[in-house]
């Protein structure tokens, strides 16, 4: 499933670092997700703070990624992949 999800964000336009780090941090799930390897990887500090906050209330929502400043398909894909 690990690699079906990071080549669905890679597809999705998502950089192939980029999609493997968000499919990892999906991966580690609960409590283990952090946003400094998203930040390192070019995700602004509050978009990747959104992410890691939803990833590990084990909720992914694209409307609050999209607040966040996320692009809407990105978002969408991000909530479809995580299977959360």
């Amino acid at each position: 499933m690990a690699v079906a999800r990071a080549d669905t964000l890679c597809r999705a336009g998502i950089p192939a670092a980029l999609a493997i780090e968000i499919d990892r941090q999906l991966t580690a799930g609960g409590p283990n997700a952090i946003r400094g390897p998203l930040h390192h990887l070019g995700v602004p500090p509050n978009q990747a703070a959104e992410l890691v906050s939803q990833i590990n209330a084990g909720a992914v929502s694209a409307h609050k990624l999209c607040l966040a400043g996320w692009n809407p398909e990105v978002a969408r894909i991000i909530k479809t992949a995580s299977g959360i």
